[in-house]
């Protein structure tokens, strides 16, 4: 019985090994351009919060990079979830002038830098 499937075993196993090598190149495939497996951003950020810091790490220990405003739309890089004692933040990696880590409660996130436009337009015309 151990032998018939140690024999079954690595017949599967030459099988599968031997698949690999036997489709020409130019057959072999390839997975399409989806927009969520292809794309490098995230999506876009919109600052509502009247100003927000600008961090070179996520967290509370960060060192402030510079200070965006209100308004400002910028791309999102990467997206990360720090749990500490008490809560749960989100943090947004961002594009400005400097890379760095935003709070992802200071904006609000879009697929894309349209819709965050179409956003802040409505937004402006709240404050009038």
């Amino acid at each position: 019985m151990k032998r018939l499937f140690a024999s079954i075993s690595i017949l599967l196993l030459s099988l599968m090994i031997s698949s690999c090598f036997l489709s020409p190149p130019d057959k072999q495939l390839s997975p399409p351009a989806t927009f969520p497996l292809s794309r490098t951003l995230l999506g876009y950020v919109l600052i509502t919060d009247s100003y927000t810091q600008l961090l070179d790490r996520r967290g509370n220990d960060g060192v402030s990079l510079g200070v965006l405003r209100k308004g400002t739309i910028l791309p999102v890089i990467e997206r990360r979830i720090m749990s500490g004692d008490e809560k749960t933040e989100i943090w947004l990696y961002v594009a400005a002038e400097e890379k760095g880590w935003i709070r992802a409660s200071s904006g609000q996130l879009f697929q894309t830098e349209t819709q965050a436009k179409t956003a802040l337009r409505t937004l402006l015309q709240g404050q009038r």
